[in-house]
Parts: structure tokens; C-alpha cells; sequence
């Protein structure tokens, strides 16, 4: 082994490749990646100049557009004629002559307070009105409930088997505090499109804040001229689909508009890793040829060898810290670095596994938050529809608890709440059940102050709640329940009683066979998603605890770390 590594350390090789190959190596790796970076900065420079004449562009068109239809909805003449449902010729021509003289024209309509067309460019409404509702949605609707502002909104158009957004501006026309009219401005998609377009690295879009789309091409809208999801509110370097993008985002001044420039890196990383492996194939051939150059053994390496040797088995048995600290001006380096580039991957490797267990662990515990029993919501809604006939007052009441409720319960991007907020919310649910039962259902809540401010995972009370309802009222005229809290030091307990018909011993026998094993392969799911959550959130020491005795009512504890 020794004979075969001396046969290739030779002095003069070893010179050469320090002295001249390798300066020319890092110098060309060096500068082939500041080339690289320049390159995308000169990109990125490029997108966000286009963004902002693009933006620029639609504010100054916008900006004209709003203050011709600020001072027509005040024009004696286009009031007189709106109420005299007369068209004027005069006003057509001012309208006329403005659109023409505009980088991006529009058609334009003027309508009575009822709707109807009284003038415009095109003899018939655009098709996103809709004769039976006009006043229902869309800019009539915006129109009608904000009359001293300029709408600005994206409409759908429909052409066949595709659709199109259409930039719309409008306003009412009002007389002595009184709505006499609407005038509307939609911009042309063509002149929109033709802005946009031109820009060589560049793909402008523009959308409002529903992510409707006014013009673009089609690779970035879906099949309801919506921005693709992958890009919306994205912004500056990110990967899709294993492509990488660069995205700009401009709001337009005073309106709810967005330009997006995307530009996509494919071709620039395609060209830039093209050239890496041509470098790469270069370095080889060049260090080839020098390889063929050997001819002389370097005779002072062996100590080098037993620390390669010494560090290698320190790995075999687990030592991960062993780190080669060799200086030669040889392969004996290069396998140190290596080897040390080795253990640092290893590490990493080893990092990256308990991050993927830990995922793991998160996807579980989201599963088990998704639970979700549509009874109560069907009940709850059965009784909504009864109050509203015997007392609106209680349905309205219900009502708010139960939109409570579900914006409570359906932020997934919540998972750790304060204590307050989740008995606020089981304080709603049970308030909805009252109104149900009536005096058959009592409960009363006393937790402690300190107790409110601890962190607890969200939902982790309801399960409890819902089997206590459940079961509680079996062979029971009337169940209370009582909901009370403990701090131990570092723990708090949340104790949840209820004088409902109790637990069999053979059924607590079943329910804690349950609650200790690691999958669940039966219907009972409530009590075991409680307390798999706290175990795989906190540790094996935290759960619930359940006593109960058959006809005198039960105590399910919840105990958490104190936080």
C-alpha cells in the first residue's frame, strides 16, 4: 500500500499543481461564480426596472382615467342628460376624443340610476353585467355603496371556451346627495397586453388583489383567469417545480392593482451549468495530463498514511469528531479534506434524519387536529333555523357563538393557543348547547388566573366536552358540567367533571388499553387523539387521566407542562 501511493507523490507534480494548476482552478471557479451572480443581479435589476415602468405606466393611465370620471360625475350637462335619459352629443365627443388620445383606450358607458345604458361607445353592455342583478355584485354593487369613490376592479369577459379580465373603472354620478347615474371605463385588454409585452427577460402580469388576472399569457393564469396559486404574493427568488423564477411585485398607487414581473432563470442556471461542466471536464483533462506527469514518490509520507489509517477507525467506532489535520501539498490533503468534507455530510445526513422524524411527528399531530365531528354542526344549525322562528334574539345570539367557533377552528395555522382562548371557545360551544337542552345542561368554568395564560395545543378541550354531552345524558334528566384548573409547579391540570352515568370498570379497562397503545385500531378516537397530541407534543409524562365510577359521574384530567 505504501509502494502504491509513493509511485504517484511526486515532488515536481506536487509543485506543479500548487504553483499552476490549482491558482487557476480557484481563480477560474472564483470567477465564473462572481460571473454568476452578476448575471442574475443584472436579472434581477432588469425584472425590477420593468416592473416599476410597467407600474408607472398604469398609474399615469389610471390616474387620467380617474380624474376625467371625477369631473364628468359632476358635469351639469352629463347630469341633465342622465335624468332626461337624453344623449348627448357633446359629451360623446369629450369621452371619444379623451379615449383616442390615451396609451391604453377604453370603451366607455354612462348608465341611468336603474341601469340602463344611456350612452357609449359600443351599442351593447359589456357582458359582465348581468340584466337580473346588476346591483347585486360586481362595480355596480362597489359603485353603489362607495358613490364619492372611483372603482377600480377586474371584471371576467368570456369569449367562447375562454375567459379574460377586463380593467374597469367606475363611478356613481350623483345630484343633490342622490345617485342619478354610473359612468364606466374598461380598459382594452389588447392595449393592456400590448404594454406589458416586449420586455425580452421579462413576463408582466397584472391582477387585483383576488389574484383575478387583467393580462398576461396563459402559462401563469389557471382555467378561471386566476394567477396561479405557485405565484401568488410570491416574491424574489423562488423555485417551482424545480424551475427557479425571480418575482416583482408593485402595488398600483390608490387602487387594489398588482403588477407582477416573473422572469424565469431556466435558461440563464441551464447555460451557467453547462459551462460549469465544461470547466469541470477541462480541470480533469488538464489534472489528467498532470497525473501522467508522476514520476517520483514522495518518501515522507507515512505518517500521514497511519493518520489516515488511526482517523478512519476512529470512525468504525463511532467517533464522529476525529478531524484530519494534515498540511501536505498532496493527495494525503486532498483525501484529509475529503475525508473531513465526509464527516461534516455524515453529520448533516445524521441532522437532517432527526428533522425528518421530527416532520414526521408534526404531520401526525395535524392529522389528529383534523378531526372533526359534523354533528354538532348540523344540530346546531337545526336549532338556528327554529329560533329564528320562536326568538330572533337567541338565534342571533347562537349565530355569533357558532361563527365564533368555526374561525376558531378552522385556522390551521394556529396550533398552540393560550388557555383563554380555547376555554372562550368551549364557553361558546357550550352556550349553543344550553340553548339546545335548555336546563338540562349546566356547566359552570373557574380557572385560575395564572392558569389563562398557559400554552396549551388548540382543541384540546372540546373532545373531552363532546363525549361528556355524549354520554352524559344517558339514563340523566339533567348533566352539569364543571370545569376547573390546577398549577403544580411545572404542571397544570385542567380537570373536566361532569354527574353523568359514569364508566363501567370494564369499560375503563377498555378505554385505558386504548389510551396506552401506540396506534389506534378502533372507533374510540376522541380521548386517544387528546392524548396522543400532549404525548407526542410534550413527552410520556403529560396525557389525561380518567376516573370514573359507574353512576357517580366522571373526571377526565388533562395535564400539560406548565408554559
Amino acid at each position: 500500500m505504501v509502494k502504491k501511493f509513493k509511485k504517484y507523490s511526486d515532488v515536481i507534480r506536487s509543485a506543479i499543481i500548487w504553483y499552476a494548476i490549482v491558482p487557476i482552478i480557484v481563480v477560474s471557479i472564483c470567477a465564473y461564480i462572481i460571473l454568476f451572480f452578476l448575471g442574475n443581479k443584472l436579472i434581477f435589476k432588469e425584472n425590477i426596472n420593468n416592473n416599476k415602468y410597467v407600474a408607472n405606466l398604469m398609474e399615469e393611465n389610471i390616474d387620467e382615467y380617474t380624474s376625467l370620471i371625477k369631473s364628468i360625475s359632476i358635469d351639469e350637462y352629463i347630469i341633465s342628460d342622465i335624468k332626461n335619459g337624453d344623449k348627448s352629443q357633446p359629451i360623446y365627443d369629450i369621452l371619444y376624443k379623451f379615449v383616442n388620445k390615451r396609451t391604453v383606450k377604453s370603451n366607455f358607458y354612462i348608465f341611468d340610476k336603474q341601469g340602463n345604458m344611456i350612452m357609449g361607445n359600443k351599442n351593447i353592455k359589456p357582458d359582465y353585467i348581468q340584466e337580473d342583478n346588476i346591483f347585486m355584485w360586481g362595480i355596480f354593487s362597489r359603485m353603489k355603496l362607495r358613490p364619492n369613490e372611483v372603482i377600480t376592479m377586474i371584471n371576467r369577459g368570456h369569449q367562447e371556451k375562454y375567459s379574460y379580465g377586463i380593467l374597469t373603472l367606475g363611478k356613481a354620478i350623483k345630484y343633490e346627495d342622490e345617485i342619478v347615474g354610473y359612468i364606466i371605463f374598461d380598459l382594452l385588454d389588447e392595449d393592456i397586453f400590448n404594454l406589458i409585452t416586449g420586455f425580452t427577460t421579462s413576463d408582466v402580469i397584472i391582477t387585483d388583489k383576488h389574484n383575478i388576472v387583467a393580462a398576461t399569457n396563459n402559462k401563469y393564469s389557471d382555467q378561471l383567469y386566476r394567477l396561479k396559486s405557485d405565484f401568488r404574493q410570491q416574491s424574489g427568488y423562488i423555485n417551482l417545480e424545480n424551475k427557479d423564477y425571480y418575482i416583482e411585485i408593485t402595488s398600483i398607487k390608490d387602487t387594489t392593482l398588482f403588477v407582477y414581473t416573473i422572469t424565469s432563470l431556466d435558461f440563464f442556471n441551464r447555460a451557467f451549468f453547462i459551462g460549469g461542466i465544461f470547466l469541470i471536464i477541462l480541470f480533469l483533462v488538464i489534472f489528467s495530463f498532470m497525473l501522467l506527469w508522476s514520476k517520483k514518490i514522495a518518501h515522507n509520507k507515512t505518517v500521514s498514511i497511519y493518520e489516515i489509517v488511526n482517523a478512519i477507525e476512529s470512525v468504525q467506532d463511532g467517533d464522529l469528531d476525529t478531524k484530519l489535520n494534515i498540511n501536505s501539498e498532496d493527495e494525503f490533503g486532498i483525501i484529509a479534506n475529503a475525508y473531513n468534507n465526509m464527516l461534516i455530510d455524515i453529520k448533516n445526513l445524521i441532522e437532517s434524519n432527526k428533522e425528518e422524524v421530527a416532520l414526521r411527528m408534526q404531520s401526525e399531530i395535524k392529522q389528529l387536529e383534523a378531526q372533526f365531528n359534523p354533528h354538532f354542526l348540523f344540530n346546531t344549525l337545526e336549532t338556528i333555523r327554529i329560533m329564528i322562528k320562536l326568538d330572533k334574539n337567541i338565534a342571533g345570539n347562537i349565530i355569533i357563538n357558532l361563527s365564533s367557533i368555526l374561525r376558531y377552528g378552522i385556522n390551521n395555522e394556529i396550533h398552540s393557543v393560550k388557555l383563554k382562548d380555547d376555554i372562550e371557545y368551549i364557553n361558546n360551544y357550550l352556550e349553543i348547547l344550553k340553548y339546545r337542552f335548555g336546563n338540562k345542561l349546566q356547566f359552570n368554568i373557574e380557572i385560575e388566573e395564572e392558569a389563562l395564560e398557559c400554552v396549551v395545543p388548540k382543541l384540546i378541550l372540546q373532545p373531552i366536552i363532546e363525549n361528556s354531552i355524549k354520554y352524559g345524558f344517558e339514563k340523566k334528566a339533567m348533566l352539569n358540567i364543571k370545569i376547573t384548573s390546577e398549577i403544580e409547579e411545572s404542571k397544570i391540570s385542567i380537570l373536566i367533571r361532569d354527574n353523568g352515568i359514569g364508566i363501567s370498570k370494564e369499560k375503563m379497562n377498555y378505554l385505558n388499553n386504548i389510551l396506552n397503545k401506540k396506534n389506534n385500531d378502533t372507533d374510540s378516537i376522541g380521548l386517544y387523539n387528546v392524548h396522543k397530541r400532549i404525548k407526542l407534543i410534550y413527552g410520556e409524562e403529560y396525557g389525561i387521566n380518567i376516573q370514573s365510577n359507574e353512576g357517580e359521574g366522571t373526571l377526565v384530567k388533562i395535564i400539560l407542562p406548565n408554559i
